[in-house]
This record gives C-alpha cells, structure tokens and sequence, in this order.
C-alpha cells in the first residue's frame, strides 16, 4: 500500500516538474523570436520612436515639431527635403520630450506634396509626406 503511495507521490512530482520545465523552454523560445523579430523589423531598436508632432508647408517653407517616443535620448542630426540636406540640428531629444518648432525655407508650388525627414545621429528616423498650402 504504501509503494503505491509513494509511486502516485513521485509521479505528481515528475508531472510538476515536466510542466515548469516546458513552459520555461517554450517561454524561451517565445522570448528568442520576439527579439530577433523586433532586431528584423528594425535594427537600431528605436522603430517609430520618433514622430512628427506637427508638419506644416506653404509656397516659401516647411515647419515641424519632433517628438521622443523612444525610452532613450535621441540626438536630432539632420532634416533632408525631398532626398536634399536642407538643414543640419543639433537637439538633443529626452524620452518624451517634443523638438522646438524649425522652418526649413524651400520654393515650393501649392498643391504639391514633398517629403520631409529627420534622422538622428544613431540612425533613427521619421519622414512624412506634406503638401504645400497656397
């Protein structure tokens, strides 16, 4: 009687521990393609972290407003108009915290639309299309 005791004991034992088991190796995979996707989908870590507050284009120029969505500082380096450097920055952006308002001065015909982009020194960065208002 009492080996068919212990028996049914060191069976609930093993059971337990085969679960915990799995779930930390099944756990592990999860954790492994949750990283190598986030990796894949954006090398630096940072994607989407940086988004335009506010973008604004007339005949003569450009305005916008950046912010940090990311849990790091994000240095702004440069903003490129249509594939073109237009203006060089030197802002550092704390997480969560919005750029101040720049104008980048550039010819522009109403109703056409132009991209505007702003990288940050580690690569980072967000790029919008803005139609310019007659």
């Amino acid at each position: 009687m009492a080996a068919h005791i212990l028996a049914t004991l060191l069976l609930i034992v093993v059971t337990v521990v085969s679960v915990f088991l799995t779930y930390n190796f099944v756990m592990g995979i999860l954790e492994s393609v949750r990283k190598s996707t986030s990796e894949f989908l954006n090398p630096t870590g940072s994607m989407a972290s940086l988004q335009f507050s506010s973008v604004y284009a007339n005949t003569t120029h450009i305005t916008f407003r950046v912010k940090n969505f990311s849990l790091k500082n994000l240095q702004l380096d440069k903003v490129y108009v249509d594939g073109d450097l237009a203006l060089t920055l030197n802002e550092l952006l704390l997480p969560g915290s919005e750029s101040g308002r720049y104008a980048v001065s550039k010819a522009m015909i109403a109703g056409t639309s132009h991209e505007v982009r702003v990288v940050c020194t580690d690569g980072t960065y967000v790029s919008r299309s803005v139609e310019a208002k007659g």
